[in-house]
């Protein structure tokens, strides 16, 4: 008899876990209202400044252009290597200097009270349920980088570096 309690008592833990994982909403549903932009200010022309960190983000993907309050095009996937030269290019042909988000910036813009993707849509409407590269280098050795899976917000710094993923552009006011 102890067993089987012992195993209910389990199963049910174990089950409860899951079942709390799945009402998370969805960041769609929380952030219904097109007008809340949570800490973040929108801006007309596709920029949205961060009154947290004080960072001015791009709201679209790296590839994509910002129309109408809309992201438009498909977003461009880099290695790890691509995405950290991506930044310099695009600053020498926009003649505005950007650069690629650390880990924690861009953990700084995950909401942690909801999930899929777990980023305010109505801030970054481009944003995909995908791993982000960051700047960040990996501690694991020279083969991983770290990256930013919007589904739920976590960072991964096991992520291979011939992996290709999308990028977000932060603009470099350090300059």
């Amino acid at each position: 008899y102890v067993m089987g309690f012992v195993l209910i008592v389990a199963a049910s833990l174990w089950y409860k876990g899951f079942d709390s994982y799945r009402i998370t909403p969805a960041c769609d549903d929380l952030f219904s209202d097109k007008n809340d932009t949570g800490s973040f200010l929108v801006e007309k022309n596709g920029l949205v400044v961060d009154s947290r960190t004080g960072l001015t983000w791009y709201s679209c993907s790296a590839g994509q252009r910002f129309q109408d309050n809309e992201c438009l095009g498909d977003p461009m996937i880099f290695t790890w290597e691509q995405a950290q030269n991506f930044p310099q290019e695009f600053s020498a042909s926009s003649s505005v200097e950007w650069r690629l988000p650390s880990e924690e910036e861009l953990k700084s813009i995950r909401e942690s009270q909801c999930r899929n993707p777990s980023i305010n849509r109505i801030v970054f409407p481009g944003i995909l349920v995908a791993n982000y590269w960051s700047s960040t280098p990996s501690r694991r050795g020279p083969g991983f980088g770290c990256a930013m899976y919007t589904y739920d917000g976590r960072v991964s710094c096991m992520m291979r570096k011939e992996q290709q993923y999308p990028i977000l552009l932060i603009l470099d006011n350090k300059r």
